[in-house]
């Protein structure tokens, strides 16, 4: 694939992840995927959630990726993408920030609306939009699996979140063959080479 051809020019990527900074999920398949494309020579910004931080922005350096932690004001299952001020505080970085591709891990509010501004303003400059499909939690997803009726009300948020905003990405990397083949039925293009390297990456680093 030519993201890792040692002949594609060398490119500033940022990169954004609705999970705590080294709390699991898919920030590893973020930071590993990183860590080997920073081996290239490419730049890699990855914003992530803060683990404790509620309102300070806190920048650190780890295998060659800079890692941005955003700060939360939610705490235990909230702190996975929903809240308004770390979306807000990331549409202000993202507005001074100068990179050639993003790539959105998963669609929840604090990654996926920073990213499409950002797509915005790579418009007029060749940029690209990748977005992961990281679990399936919508329609027919982890949601129906979870008690109480209050499901049905956050399932639709979880779904339309999932869903509506794939088709503006340049490119789709997937987390599993059953996500694959739902992009495959979305119509969506999917970049296997760089799925396979990231889901690699994290089984075989672990923190």
């Amino acid at each position: 694939m030519l993201l890792f051809s040692g002949d594609f020019p060398l490119m500033r990527i940022m990169m954004l992840n609705h999970n705590t900074a080294f709390g699991g999920g898919t920030f590893f398949r973020a930071f590993h995927a990183g860590r080997y494309l920073a081996r290239f020579g490419h730049t890699v910004t990855l914003l992530t959630i803060s683990p404790r931080a509620r309102w300070t922005v806190r920048r650190v350096e780890r295998d060659g990726v800079t890692i941005v932690e955003t700060p939360d004001l939610l705490w235990g299952v909230g702190r996975t993408g929903w809240d308004l001020f770390d979306t807000l505080v990331r549409l202000w970085l993202v507005r001074q920030a100068e990179v050639d591709v993003v790539h959105a891990w998963d669609c929840r509010p604090v990654v996926i609306l920073p990213a499409l501004l950002a797509r915005r303003r790579l418009a007029d400059k060749g940029g690209r939009l990748v977005i992961d499909w990281a679990d399936w939690w919508g329609r027919g997803g982890t949601q129906a699996e979870r008690p109480g009726r209050a499901k049905h009300l956050y399932g639709r948020v979880e779904t339309f979140f999932e869903e509506a905003f794939r088709t503006r990405a340049d490119g789709t990397t997937v987390a599993s063959l059953a996500l694959a083949r739902r992009a495959d039925c979305c119509r969506l293009e999917t970049l296997s080479g760089l799925a396979a390297v990231c889901h690699r990456l994290s089984r075989e680093h672990r923190y």
